[in-house]
């Protein structure tokens, strides 16, 4: 696991990274209300969750910026080796 800032093109849900082979759609998925119904387990493009969607759903890579939900998200064994994007100057802090 490793922790790292990226440049991502959210509004058309497309993303550019050096470091993967293609571009890919991608579904940015939040912790709210709003979510519910919607049939997570049901998507097969890659994910970036946000905060505690890790509670209910196993995503690609997550995004957090307060320290106690990144953490969380570490407890969590399903993210062991999973991308976290976070805040930069905590980058010492979670790099192993």
């Amino acid at each position: 696991m490793y922790y790292s800032w990226n440049t991502w093109h959210l509004g058309s849900l497309w993303c550019n990274n050096k470091n993967l082979k293609k571009q890919l759609k991608i579904w940015v998925i939040g912790n709210g209300q709003s979510r519910e119904g919607f049939a997570l387990n049901q998507i097969k493009d890659h994910t970036i969750g946000c905060n505690a969607v890790h509670r209910d759903h196993t995503c690609d890579e997550y995004v957090a910026v307060d320290r106690r939900m990144v953490d969380e998200i570490l407890r969590n064994e399903a993210n062991k080796e999973k991308i976290i994007y976070t805040r930069e100057d905590w980058f010492d802090h979670y790099q192993h």
